[in-house]
């Protein structure tokens, strides 16, 4: 009996370890786009802003129709959204920032600083700040934090002795949440996709694999293991990843 349980996660390794083909890419990229379609009269509009990004950095052809999106009030992280693929200068960034700030939203503030680093006029300040929370090992802030660094990187940030070893620690622990079966779906798929975008590594067909058998029927990601529906955030990050990895096939 112990042999065959053996076997049985023996060829399920084996199948997960499998080179993915282009094909099933593509074929989990059209199914994402099709829960996009179906699910945007329900969502928040600032998603827009990241369906936007994805048909400029990779023309992936979302259709986007703003009638079909529910107004949301937080037009500031809407704008602040728009530095993913425009040079637009943000309105009152800084003040926006300290009031995310005061109310504990440390994460947002981090995102809309480092996508506008370069509109920054206290950048010294911003580069303290995320050193500091650079120590924080939740999960998401380690998603958070890496993607911070990148963003300030493409806007001409170089990286010395010290922040080369904190971007080290920052992918070890983004590795580690990768090997963390236990965490729920969504800060895996955050930390599968800005690891493959933003650094040089190796075609990694197990992770690609959990990847795409981790899409459910009406094409999306769930953000629970136990939720009942995909989440349109999951369902972006898992877009942007398989977009980024078709483009290199």
């Amino acid at each position: 009996m112990r042999w065959l349980i053996f076997l049985f996660f023996l060829l399920s390794f084996h199948s997960f370890c499998q080179k993915v083909e282009r094909r099933e890419i593509l074929n989990s990229i059209e199914k994402a786009k099709r829960y996009i379609d179906s699910a945007n009269k329900f969502e928040n509009d600032y998603l827009l802003v990241f369906y936007k990004f994805l048909n400029f950095e990779f023309n992936a052809e979302i259709s986007i129709d703003k009638k079909q999106y529910r107004k949301v009030t937080n037009d500031r992280l809407c704008k602040a959204l728009e530095g993913l693929f425009s040079l637009k200068k943000i309105w009152r960034l800084e003040p926006t920032m300290n009031k995310l700030l005061q109310s504990g939203d440390t994460l947002s503030a981090i995102v809309i600083g480092s996508i506008n680093f370069k509109q920054l006029k206290k950048k010294s300040s911003f580069i303290n700040l995320l050193e500091r929370f650079c120590l924080d090992k939740q999960p998401y802030s380690i998603t958070h934090n890496y993607f911070a660094l990148q963003m300030m990187k493409l806007q001409n940030f170089t990286l010395n002795d010290k922040w080369k070893r904190i971007e080290e620690n920052l992918i070890s622990n983004i590795y580690e949440i990768l090997g963390n079966n236990n965490l729920h779906p969504d800060v895996w798929i955050e930390a599968y996709c800005f690891l493959k975008y933003f650094s040089e590594i190796k075609e990694d067909d197990f992770n690609l694999r959990k990847l795409i058998s981790m899409q459910q029927k009406d094409g999306g990601w769930k953000y629970y293991n136990d939720s009942e529906t995909s989440n349109s955030h999951s369902t972006f990050l898992a877009l942007w990843v398989l977009l980024s990895i078709s483009k290199l096939h």
